[in-house]
């Protein structure tokens, strides 16, 4: 692989300091200040205290760090691009720049960049049009050697995060054998879709997973196995398979009372008096369940 240097620098403007007076300082100023130097971030922050402007400097500092990831995984990866479709949305997962940006921001090796690290600093005071300032200036070590080992980071935590997403795409639907298997699957899906940043194209991926997920609830239907003036059973099917709940139904009818809900096995059996009806085909029990945020439901005849 071509052996890359890697020389950081932030420039100021020569004019940018016009009207400018340093009213109070840490020390002599550095000869690094504004200028360049191999294995070293040169970066500088302003605010109106002191502490604002050391905030400032370590925020360019974690950007130059992220830029340097970005251009790293846009000269190796040329542009790496895939596309994903998932319920007829295409998604097009390409390395930008600026998405990797965007995804490197929570990494855990920048929670480690602090100004404790810095090899030198150095602060002025800055008096302009009758107004207060700090600059912070910053010399902070990252070489070569610095930027493979959050390169390592960097592919290790994509790759995985791309494996668990892989994992939700190919997602095998006849292992769901329950309703709540089906929330199951939306809760892992929006717990990882959690960690996601925005502009993360892979957020867009979860949320059509998640749809497709949801969808099974438009699926799932009441189908009667068998009844008499005892005992009603019924199925929960998805497609040609039953599942299983552990939700107990609401019933209605408009005659049967003492209703008694049990499980067997795959199957949903309500047991329940007839005595208070009367020789009538429209006699019913309707079974109401709420899967999701969807209401399933079925009105059996009990004759």
């Amino acid at each position: 692989m071509k052996k890359l240097i890697f020389i950081f620098s932030l420039l100021i403007p020569l004019c940018a300091f016009a009207g400018e007076k340093v009213v109070d300082k840490s020390s002599r100023q550095p000869k690094w200040v504004n200028g360049l130097e191999k294995d070293f971030l040169i970066v500088s922050g302003t605010g109106s205290t002191l502490e604002t402007a050391k905030e400032t400097a370590l925020l360019q500092i974690k950007k130059q760090v992220l830029s340097a990831v970005a251009e790293r995984v846009e000269t190796e990866s040329s542009l790496n691009v895939r596309e994903i479709t998932i319920e007829g949305v295409p998604d097009i997962r390409t390395q930008f720049l600026s998405e990797i940006k965007t995804r490197g921001a929570n990494m855990p090796f920048l929670q480690e960049v602090t100004l404790s690290k810095a090899s030198d600093f150095y602060w002025e005071k800055i008096k302009k049009n009758k107004e207060y300032f700090y600059r912070y200036h910053v010399k902070y070590p990252f070489s070569t050697f610095d930027l493979s080992k959050l390169m390592d980071v960097f592919e290790s935590r994509e790759m995985s995060l791309n494996l668990q997403l892989q994992e939700f795409i190919d997602e095998d639907f006849e292992e769901i054998t329950a309703v709540e298997d089906i929330s199951d699957k939306i809760a892992e899906v929006k717990v990882f879709q959690k960690g996601l940043l925005d502009g993360d194209s892979r957020f867009n991926v979860c949320a059509s997973i998640i749809s497709r997920y949801n969808k099974m609830y438009d699926n799932i239907f009441l189908k009667l196995e068998s009844v008499s003036r005892e005992k009603l059973v019924y199925g929960i099917y998805l497609g040609n398979k039953r599942l299983v709940t552990t939700l107990k139904p609401q019933f209605k009818s408009n005659c049967l009372t003492q209703m008694a809900y049990d499980i067997d096995g795959t199957v949903m059996e309500v047991s329940y008096s007839y005595e208070s009806c009367y020789e009538d085909e429209s006699n019913y029990l309707e079974v109401i369940y709420k899967f999701g945020l969807k209401k399933v439901s079925n009105q059996f005849f009990v004759r």
